[in-house]
């Protein structure tokens, strides 16, 4: 062979060797494809992940301020209510008034009654007509009569007071009632109505016991 076939030869060869490597490494099989696929796809993931855990970082540090916050006001609000003067709380069944408790009570009492008079009628507005009262029954000189009533007058209210007086508990009670004679303007004309009475009243004293 000629000597400069020989050397065109050998550099077709060199030329050869040397592009060789490179169309190799350009050529991939479907594992490679298949891992390089999933590489990617974990690199994605991580990236997420990372954002996830940047973003939860944030709202973390949100809700720790969030949490400093209430309870700085909560702290000045304690302080603030520690800062109040006090106060005497309020009694359940009453309420105060300065340093007296102060008590209502009492009942409403409807009386619905149907009387029968064999020998005459019982005058309206008498006690005979609110209970049985034999003394008051009328003998003779009238004929038979019914008659029907319906009152509240028996109904009661009560008033109770205690207050602390120099070392001494001070009561006062006061309760009323309408059963009694009606004024001018208890008549049936005028719905029968009755005045407010007194059933009775006190005072007493008696030292505190600590």
């Amino acid at each position: 062979m000629p000597r400069r076939h020989r050397i065109c030869l050998s550099l077709w060869l060199a030329a050869t060797a040397l592009a060789a490597p490179g169309t190799a490494f350009a050529q991939s099989t479907p594992r490679e494809a298949e891992l390089e696929a999933r590489l990617a796809k974990l690199e994605a993931e991580m990236q997420a992940l990372r954002a996830d855990l940047v973003s939860a970082r944030g709202e973390q540090a949100e809700t720790a301020a969030v949490a400093q916050q209430a309870a700085a006001k909560s702290d000045e609000t304690a302080s603030k209510v520690a800062a109040l003067p006090a106060q005497a709380s309020q009694p359940a069944d009453g309420f105060r008034s300065g340093a007296t408790t102060i008590r209502l009570g009492g009942f409403i009492k409807l009386v619905a009654t149907n009387s029968r008079f064999s020998d005459g009628e019982v005058a309206t507005n008498s006690l005979g007509r609110d209970f049985y009262l034999p003394q008051s029954i009328p003998t003779g000189g009238g004929p038979a009569s019914r008659v029907q009533d319906f009152s509240a007058k028996q109904s009661r209210f009560w008033l109770n007071l205690s207050t602390d007086v120099a070392g001494h508990a001070v009561k006062g009670y006061v309760e009323t009632d309408f059963q009694t004679s009606p004024g001018t303007q208890g008549s049936q004309r005028t719905t029968n109505g009755y005045n407010l009475a007194l059933r009775r009243a006190y005072m007493l004293a008696s030292a505190l016991v600590v």
